[in-house]
């Protein structure tokens, strides 16, 4: 049986957050390093946005995409810094998890954010990051902040499935 044959693409999960801009970064930083081309996905949430009601009302739906959209182009611009060849991608709504699933499909490699948080010294994955982990077709980096808001691998998990039949 022959593996998946891969397309020289790293695919990083992009929300807005510190986090995945630091996964933004080191995706970059590995692309340039592997001489692939980097997608950054990002997906829009179709949930209504809620407010503490002191906070007033939340912006609308369009308004927020509108704002995250810009985020991402600007994310993206500082990323070519570093490597050129970046091409972002808005993705409709749904859930995180398996949009990045689809576009990593045949990636070399899925790259995720997650928040660092630490039980007795063991990381504990969002729920995203644990769910590309469990069900990507490429290795996965999970990136987590560190002290001094320094960027690091918190993980590289071999895909369960790479060669498997879908």
């Amino acid at each position: 049986m022959n593996p998946t044959p891969r397309k020289n693409r790293i695919v990083v999960g992009f929300d807005g957050s510190a986090i995945s801009l630091a996964a933004l970064d080191w995706a970059a930083e590995e692309a340039r390093a592997r001489d692939s081309e980097l997608w950054v996905v990002h997906v829009l949430d179709d949930g209504p946005a809620t407010r503490p009601s002191y906070a007033g009302a939340p912006p609308s739906q369009a308004d927020r995409h509108s704002r995250l959209v810009r985020h991402l182009h600007r994310a993206v611009r500082e990323a070519e810094r570093i490597w050129p060849r970046i091409v972002p991608f808005v993705v409709g709504g749904g859930l995180v998890a398996p949009a990045l699933l689809r576009a990593a499909s045949d990636a070399d490699l899925l790259v995720v954010g997650t928040p660092e948080h630490r039980s007795l010294d063991t990381p504990t994955l969002s729920s995203t990051a644990a769910a590309c982990v469990r069900e990507a077709h490429c290795p996965v980096v999970i990136v987590s902040h560190v002290a001094g808001g320094e960027k690091r691998p918190l993980a590289l998990v071999p895909a369960a499935r790479v060669g498997a039949d879908a």
